[in-house]
């Protein structure tokens, strides 16, 4: 089952799943959605003529990012409006904030526009943007504006002449409301432009939502038409993830008050906010054929052809006469997700219903027991779940609901236990047991949810993770990097050949290995190592079915780090990690020491020894 291939293609956004907003904000604030398509295609930060990208590809030479309880990542190869890249913004506080700026601030003149698109993960959402000058206030009034959900729509915000005639230092983007636990968003061409005469007091803005029918009726504050689209762009399909994520900046201060507090936002009401259809067409890429979705880590065929009988499966059986009842996947000590994919793998190999019933009303009861969880517990739980529903098969409500819990969970932040993360945030933040859990639960909902894009920036994540920094460096690491191979290039699992004081460190795990102290010798047996490589394990077996030759990257990362553990370490897998050793033997041909009576580990996919002839 050792399968090598080639990594799909990113993918454009799908379908968004509702159109945006076009209603009038009371307390006298307008939300206005403008469509104007951009003039081509992959355009990287530059002036051209009277346009300038402040954000295209990559920032503009000269500008930076500063940001306050915000992660930012300017990166992201999916999902684009235009070109390879766009920028994601995950707020983590209520009184968060991002600014772009450059070196020194740029003259306004000769600018009329500011115009960008946005990417929502959460309905309700409202971002308040504010061009501020040298000294941190806003030069015109803030804007706020509403975040499409599950679609890209442009902005455009004239600029008044108050604006021309001074210097942009800054722009700022904070929450506007609905100011708890947000989404992350995406943000892409980002630019200024000569494309119409300012206004003379009040700035405005107005959207179109693209890839939208048109809507039954018009919102209109004004008798303004709404402006025509000048050209027509082509989307073009996104690359195989291959570039450098990285996180700029630091907090020095606070946004200053000038930029909203809400009450300082109150534009005038003068635009019009209107939907058209698309004039863009859309350019699909070939891919290889997809994965069925029931074979997340094992495919029912597979199953069929494993043994009724002996140790192992006896194993799987006993699980399987577990309770599934109360799951909770706010508990990051919480088996149940062991046992339902206990219960699917027993449905598949015999039939027995009862097995099938079980496990789907465990999976129609952890929806919404999520409440107040930390992040960690998500990532541990998430993927059993998920698996399960696959190979059981969801009938079409049960699916439909479990899908959309499942699209919009992936996104939330949560704020309990540990770091205020989203599974995706925390997957690319965190190089550690935290990271290849949440790398797992998010790979595992990418292909339930069909989202090849997903699927694949998850992949470059964790090749990054892995050790291959040239296509992800973007992980926060923590302070003491003494167990790391070059501390000055970080990486999850340390590269082939490394060594420390005389001593072997290649494979080994520094983000887990410091929690056991500093650099020393003989090195103490960690048990988060173990643990991380449950999630890196599960992590590589997905991303092999997908076509992704997973196992092989950064030199074999994963059996030099389970070599590391036994001839160095001399720290065999123990309890809940006995099931990695059978699927990395499997993988490399290896002969690590197996267990019996293997349990399935904190994510609950470890039931290797059946899958690979245990006793």
């Amino acid at each position: 089952m050792n399968r090598q291939g080639v990594p799909k293609p990113s993918a454009q956004p799908r379908p968004p799943h509702a159109a945006v907003s076009t209603a009038v904000l009371p307390c006298c604030l307008v939300i206005f959605l403008l469509a104007l398509l951009l003039l081509s295609t992959g355009r990287s930060a530059q002036a051209t003529g009277d346009t300038f990208f402040i954000y295209g590809d990559s920032l503009a030479p000269g500008w930076e990012v500063e940001k306050s309880r915000a992660n930012v990542n300017l990166n992201i190869s999916s999902p684009t409006y235009e070109g390879s890249k766009s920028m994601r913004i995950d707020f983590s506080g209520g009184d968060g904030y991002v600014r772009l700026q450059p070196e020194t601030p740029l003259p306004a003149a000769g600018y009329h526009i500011i115009q960008f698109a946005l990417f929502g993960n959460e309905t309700g959402q409202e971002l308040a943007v504010a061009l501020l000058d040298g000294q941190g206030n806003s030069i015109q009034n803030p804007v706020v504006v509403q975040l499409p959900y599950q679609q890209w729509s442009l902005v455009e915000v004239p600029l008044t002449t108050a604006v021309q005639q001074s210097a942009i230092a800054g722009i700022g983007l904070t929450k506007f409301s609905n100011a708890g636990n947000w989404a992350p968003f995406y943000l892409d061409q980002m630019l200024l432009t000569g494309g119409q005469e300012a206004p003379t007091s009040t700035a405005t803005a107005t959207a179109t939502a693209t890839n939208q029918p048109p809507p039954s009726s018009t919102a209109t504050a004004t008798n303004q038409p709404a402006p025509s689209p000048t050209s027509t762009a082509t989307n073009q399909p996104a690359p195989s993830p291959s570039a450098t994520a990285t996180v700029p900046g630091t907090a020095t201060s606070a946004l200053p008050t000038s930029t909203p507090p809400a009450t300082a936002v109150q534009p005038t009401p003068t635009g019009t906010v209107t939907a058209v259809p698309p004039t863009a067409t859309a350019t699909s890429p070939s891919q290889p054929p997809a994965v069925d979705t029931t074979s997340i880590i094992i495919s029912p065929a597979e199953i069929m052809d494993l043994p009724a009988s002996g140790g192992a499966w006896q194993n799987v059986l006993d699980w399987a006469q577990q309770s599934a009842a109360g799951p909770n996947l706010a508990d990051q000590n919480d088996q149940t997700d062991a046992v339902v994919v206990a219960k699917a793998l027993v449905y598949v190999r015999t039939g027995q219903t009862k097995y099938r019933d079980e496990a789907v009303a465990a999976i129609m009861a952890v929806m919404g027991t999520e409440s107040g969880s930390g992040i960690l517990a998500i990532g541990r739980n998430l993927a059993g779940y998920v698996v399960a529903a696959g190979l059981v098969g969801l009938d079409g409500s049960d699916d439909a609901e479990f899908r959309a819990w499942l699209d919009q969970i992936r996104f939330q932040v949560f704020d309990g236990a540990g770091p205020a993360l989203s599974i995706i945030s925390c997957h690319e933040k965190r190089p550690n047991n935290f990271g290849t859990h949440c790398g797992t639960s998010r790979l595992a909902a990418a292909i339930y949810l069909d989202d090849d894009a997903d699927l694949a920036s998850a992949a470059t994540v964790f090749r990054g993770y892995l050790g291959d920094r040239a296509v992800y460096a973007g992980f926060k690491f923590g302070a003491d990097l003494s167990w790391q191979c070059d501390p000055d290039q970080p990486v999850g699992i340390n590269p082939a050949g490394c060594q420390k004081d005389g001593h072997v460190v290649d494979g080994v795990l520094p983000d887990d290995q410091r929690r056991g102290g500093s650099f020393t010798w003989p090195p103490p047996a960690e048990n988060y190592v173990w643990e991380a490589l449950q999630g890196a394990i599960s992590q590589a077996r997905i991303l092999e079915r997908q076509g992704y030759p997973a196992f092989n990257w950064s030199n074999q990362a994963l059996l030099r780090a389970v070599t590391w553990l036994h001839e160095q370490a001399n720290f065999p897998a123990t309890g809940d990690d006995t099931a990695t050793p059978y699927l990395i033997n499997a993988e490399y041909g290896a002969s690590f020491p197996t267990s019996t009576n293997v349990r399935p580990g904190k994510n609950g996919l470890g039931w290797y020894d059946w899958f690979y002839g245990g006793d």
